[in-house]
């Protein structure tokens, strides 16, 4: 598969799923803007990929209003899901479960609300979650 010409936008990329898709994508030839929720964690995970054709795309999607869309790049997505405090289940699943149904849920729909208007015909968006 040649990705040349493409550009891929992967939130949750700087971990897991979402690195290995990044560093797929961009070994096949796209261009990746790498989302992720501080500057700090983008910039250790694009450390071994390289910056070039990789751009930050920093947003916490619990809090849509702090996620400042700047459209550097039109593309497809690719949804990663977050996982914190695997440690205590329980824990996890009580002070978590607002917070993952976001992520998971409503972040989609706000990401999608915006980049739909920027697609190309022929554009995709590609979701895909561990919720």
């Amino acid at each position: 598969m040649d990705l040349a010409a493409r550009t891929i936008l992967v939130t949750g990329g700087t971990s897991g799923t979402g690195l290995a898709v990044a560093k797929a994508a961009h070994r096949l030839g796209a261009d990746v803007l790498l989302g992720s929720r501080s500057q700090t964690s983008y910039a250790e995970a694009v450390a071994p990929i390289g910056d070039d054709r990789v751009a930050p795309f920093i947003a916490d999607f619990a809090d849509p209003r702090t996620a400042a869309l700047r459209r550097t790049e039109p593309g497809p997505m690719r949804e990663a899901a977050i996982a914190r405090h695997r440690d205590e289940l329980d824990r996890l699943v009580h002070e978590n479960a607002a917070s993952a149904f976001v992520v998971n849920h409503e972040g989609p729909r706000w990401l999608f609300e915006r980049l739909v208007p920027m697609l190309r015909d022929g554009g995709r968006i590609i979701v895909y979650s561990s919720l």
